[in-house]
């Protein structure tokens, strides 16, 4: 159900403001209570009210919290002024707020209501209509629906559990009233606090609200014993059913009563089919063939099975007189009583009853008749003839007195005499004493310490036990005293020395050496005392602390703490003199380059970090600011920018402007705009396909051409009829990757390609770069201009191209730092060139190829039984230890070597032998080094017809490539080092070594290949040399990839640098 109508309510305002209006009772009666209301229940309500819940009936409870739900109000105020505000049933849990609609014009209240304009009531605006909120209105008529100030038609909330009503309707005092339903009313859709569903349909049931309502069968709020209460726990008093509780502390809790079948005790319950057996709440029943509680046997049960009643009875005692009782019944049993009369002849002998007075009887021990066989009987009392004896003791504690046989007629008492040293039984046998036995007396001079007793004056001097007859321990801290001499309680007493006195040999606890001179100076017990400095115990602060840390404030000392945690602990600071960046001094002489902590000085002969030049260095040297410009070129204005500072530097402006007699002939000008032009320049030029020297002495005409403008700092020159070539002026070099430039050459102190101030390198890098290293390159991509490069090269990136290839000779190696990507799409070859075979009688073998060295010479003459001599191996960039094998060779055919730098064999070697190698292919100083030429070793052939020896293949040279990005190694490329082949009758040279570093990542999908060279056999090989050179080193260093090939095998590198890039 929807909400209750808004007339309806404003129906109600209206006849409670009648009810006041004509003089009604207070307004309090309106919500009373039907006189036929039941009594009991306002004793309840009364009784719940203030116990922090709400009840049934209640609109409030006092005891719940202000502010929280269900608290009862202390004053009243809806916010509306056309309202009073009264608070009912104040300080009970029907405490509530009435709003009822002001309708009487009064001035000041601050409301306006319907029917009063500004002539009967102060509060009502005299504009009401304007469209205008105007103070003292609620709302204007004449604003639009929707905007602010419009004045409500109606004032439904959308809540249900509310009172809705439209007050001073159509005026400027147009309010809306809205007021919580608190009483349960069906089919209103409100379901107000303390209501339920058993009172408003509206409400859905709530377990534990006191009320049983819907589907519960209890509430767990009813009170237990009243109508409706939930139950805790089940008995329906029937001991034969089993009750249990269903749905426990819920509102749906029911019991539950089970007839109980199975045979069980303790429950009270015999079910049909039970037996005391089974049941122990059932009761026994005689003759059902089962033997049940409190019967002895049952008339049911066979005779001979358990529980069958005796017919007669006989237990085989003869001393007994067996009797039925009870036969025929459960109770039957058999009783037997003792015999007590002496009866000779019936078996038996009873108690008292002896041989003498029953034949039946035996002789028996205890029957208080000394018989024949007994030393006495235990049955005659103590004290009388016969009586065994219960005891021994003879008075004597030097006997062991023992009762033998004891409890039997044959007891008896035995003394025997102790000799034995014990303590604790009294006696003090002959030859015991204090300490081996206690109950002996200490004897002072019997030579035994004993108890009591300090020494003992019979026990020798010097012994275990002696009494002292002087004292000293010893100790120079202890004045030494004899008390008690001459007796067993004899002895030394020691008192320490505490006063602190000088020469006594003691320094007591609490005496130091400035109290004591027997005293030594102690670390650490607060004093200072020589030859202490300080001393640790001293507070940090007082006079004599030691220092635990040392700063004098100035950044140019060093400050150490000497003897730290000593009491020789102080401080130094010495003068900082060495240049060290990071430290706040710049030490005298020292700069910004050597310091960072100095700031750049202009005019300190160092050239520094901001600075193009330094006015302190010497003109003609690195760095010196220069002092006047002139670059030779006539086409050029030279100026002299900063002169006189360290930004010192010349701009050379090229000359563009046509102008006689300047040297210059600039672009575009010509002989009619300026002088210095010529139709033929003195330069060499072609002239119909002629090198001539002037084109103004030949009949050329107009085909006279000039060789192109020359590059910068530089010439040209015919060098055929058909290309001009370009000739560097002295002091530099051409550069191919500058498209011919000419450039300062290295050593001039700028760098062959770029100048340093243009790409430096950078300081951080340097540092960690193998010496030498000079050079920076920003882009190198070889030529074939640049078929025999060498040294060390620092580039931004490498790119050789496909058709090129890269080489280097002679005994330097090529190392190459690549700051970036390298990619190798042409060869690079260091490979050792072959030896030269001698051909004719006597002549010398041709000499190795360039590589990692030069290959040894030819072999000498040789004549018909006369060995001759090999030609030596070439000399390798590094030093490789070799493991030679030794070969022999036949008889008459050995000879000896010469040596051209490399490694000299033994004559004796035969075909077939090959040198090992075990390689180390770095120096001294880490840097990568070539192949041995060594194995260019040629033999002389004992022959007339071919004499000569063949020269050795040169070692292969060496190659580092470091690469901060990706080296790639594109397919078909090879990368190689191998050795240089021998002449016939010489040795095979070494292979090189390659070293391949990758901090990006290593793609090789072409060849690397160090190999060595075999030896060449000439036509006689009976006594012929072939030693082929070993194989070289592959190492490499960062991710390898690619379908590349390797050859030999390639090892981990060792030598990776660091901080390169």
């Amino acid at each position: 159900m929807g909400k209750r109508p808004a007339f309806a309510y404003l129906s109600a305002i209206i006849f409670i403001a009648l009810a006041i209006g004509c003089g009604s009772s207070d307004p309090a009666q309106l919500d009373a209570a039907p006189q036929d209301a039941p009594q009991n229940q306002d004793a309840v309500q009364q009784t719940l009210c203030g116990n922090g819940a709400l009840d049934n009936g209640e609109t409030c409870d006092t005891a719940i919290a202000a502010g929280e739900a269900g608290s009862c109000p202390q004053t009243c105020d809806d916010g509306n002024t056309c309202t009073a505000d009264t608070l009912e049933n104040a300080g009970t849990c029907s405490a509530a707020c009435r709003s009822t609609p002001i309708t009487k014009c009064t001035s000041g209240d601050g409301c306006c209501p319907s029917g009063c304009n500004a002539g009967n009531d102060s509060d009502c605006s005299a504009s009401c209509g304007n469209g205008i909120l105007d103070p003292n209105e609620q709302c204007d008529t004449a604003i639009a629906d929707g905007a602010p100030g419009a004045c409500p038609k109606d004032c439904n909330d959308e809540v249900a559990c509310t009172e809705d009503a439209l007050l001073n309707a159509g005026g400027c005092g147009a309010t809306c009233w809205h007021r919580a339903i608190t009483s349960c009313t069906n089919d209103d859709g409100c379901c107000p606090a303390a209501c339920n569903a058993s009172n408003d349909n509206d409400c859905s049931a709530t377990c534990g609200n006191g009320v049983v309502e819907g589907k519960e069968t209890c509430d767990t709020k009813i009170p237990a014993g009243d109508p409706g209460a939930c139950p805790t726990s089940c008995d329906d008093g029937n001991s034969c059913t089993r009750d249990t509780l269903l749905g426990g502390g819920s509102c749906g809790a029911v019991c539950s009563s089970t007839p109980i079948s199975v045979c069980g005790d303790q429950d009270g319950c015999c079910p049909t089919g039970c037996n005391s057996t089974n049941d122990g709440d059932c009761s026994a029943s005689c003759g059902n063939g089962i033997l049940e509680a409190k019967e002895k046997c049952d008339t049911g049960i066979a005779a001979g099975q358990p529980g069958a009643c005796p017919q007669k009875c006989d237990d085989g005692n003869a001393c007994t007189k067996d009797t039925l009782v009870g036969g025929g019944t459960c109770s039957a049993a058999c009783t037997s009583s003792t015999i007590s009369q002496c009866t000779s002849g019936d078996g038996c002998c009873p108690a008292g009853c002896n041989n003498t007075n029953d034949k039946d009887c035996s002789v028996s021990c205890g029957n208080g008749v000394l018989e024949a066989g007994e030393q006495c009987d235990t049955g005659i009392a103590a004290g009388a003839p016969g009586a065994c004896p219960q005891r021994c003791d003879d008075g004597n504690a030097c006997t062991t007195d023992t009762l033998l046989n004891g409890g039997t007629c044959s007891a008896q008492c035995s003394f025997a005499a102790i000799t034995q040293c014990q303590s604790g039984d009294g006696c003090c046998p002959s030859g015991c004493n204090a300490n081996t036995d206690k109950d002996c007396s200490a004897t002072c001079g019997n030579g035994v310490l004993e108890s009591g007793e300090r020494c003992d004056t019979g026990i020798a001097a010097g012994q275990k036990g002696a009494c002292p007859t002087s004292c000293n321990d010893g100790n120079s801290c202890t004045t030494d005293s004899l008390l008690n001499a001459g007796s067993c309680n004899a002895q030394c007493a020691f008192t320490p020395i505490t006063q602190c006195r000088n020469n006594d040999g003691c320094c007591p606890t609490g005496c130091n050496a400035n109290s004591d001179n027997d005293c030594s100076a102690s670390c650490g017990n607060g004093v200072v005392e020589f030859p202490e400095l300080c001393d640790t115990a001293i507070a940090a602060g007082q006079n004599g602390a030691c220092p635990i840390r040392c700063s004098d404030g100035d950044s140019c000392t060093s400050d150490a703490l000497l003897n730290g945690g000593t009491c020789a602990a102080q401080c130094t600071f010495t003068p900082i003199t060495q240049c060290a960046s990071g430290d706040g001094c710049c030490p005298a002489g020292c700069n910004a380059n050597t310091d960072k902590d100095c700031s750049p000085t202009c005019g300190n002969g160092v050239l520094e970090s901001g600075e193009r030049c330094d006015t302190g260095i010497a003109a003609g040297q690195k760095g010196a600011c220069p002092t006047a410009c002139n670059d030779g070129d006539p086409c050029t204005t030279d100026t002299l920018l900063n002169g006189g500072t360290c930004s010192a530097s010349c701009s050379f402006t090229q000359t563009t402007q046509c102008a006689d007699n300047d040297k210059c002939c600039p672009s575009g000008c010509n002989l009619t705009t300026d002088n210095d032009c010529s139709n033929c320049p003195a330069l060499t030029h072609l002239c119909n396909g002629q090198c001539v020297s002037n084109c103004s002495t030949a009949t050329c005409g107009n085909r006279c051409t000039a060789c192109p403008a020359p590059p910068k700092y530089a010439t040209t020159y015919c060098a055929s009829c058909s290309s001009c070539a370009i000739q560097c002026n002295a002091g530099r070099e051409l550069c191919p990757l500058l498209k011919g430039e000419c450039r300062l050459a290295v050593g001039t102190g700028k760098d062959g390609l770029f100048d340093t101030g243009q790409f430096p390198s950078s300081g951080a890098n340097d540092a960690n770069l193998p010496a030498g290293i000079t050079r920076v390159e920003r882009v190198f991509t070889v030529n074939t201009a640049d078929a025999a490069r060498k040294g060390t090269y620092n580039f931004t990136e490498v790119i050789v191209r496909s058709g090129d290839t890269l080489t280097a000779g002679g005994a330097a190696p090529l190392v190459l730092l690549v700051q970036k990507n390298a990619t190798l799409q042409g060869n690079v070859a260091l490979d050792g060139k072959a030896g030269v075979t001698s051909k004719a009688l006597g002549a010398p073998g041709g000499a190795g190829g360039a590589g990692g060295g030069a290959g040894g010479a030819g072999g000498a003459t040789c004549c018909q039984g006369k060995s001759g001599s090999g030609g030596g191996g070439g000399g390798g960039a590094n030093t490789l230890t070799k493991d030679v094998k030794q070969c022999s060779c036949p008889a008459g055919c050995g000879g000896s070597f010469a040596t051209a730098g490399g490694s000299t064999y033994p004559a004796t070697a035969n075909t077939g032998c090959r040198a090992g190698a075990t390689y180390s292919w770095l120096d001294a100083n880490g840097m990568i080094v070539g192949g041995s030429g060594g194995g260019g070793s040629g033999h002389a052939v004992c022959s007339a017809t071919n004499a000569g020896s063949g020269g050795g293949g040169g070692g292969g040279g060496a190659l580092r490539m470091v690469v901060g990005g990706r080296l790639y190694i594109v397919k078909g490329v090879t990368v190689s080092a191998r050795g240089g082949a021998a002449g016939t009758n010489g040795g095979g040279g070494s292979g090189g070594a390659i070293e391949l570093i990758a901090y990006g990542s290593l793609v090789n999908d072409g060849l690397i290949d160090a190999r060595g060279a075999a030896g060449v056999v000439g036509v006689q090989p009976q006594c012929t040399t072939r030693l082929g050179g070993g194989d070289g080193v592959i190492a490499y260093a960062g991710t390898a990839s690619g379908a590349g090939k390797t050859a030999p095998t390639w090892i981990p590198s060792p030598n990776v640098p660091k901080g390169c890039f």
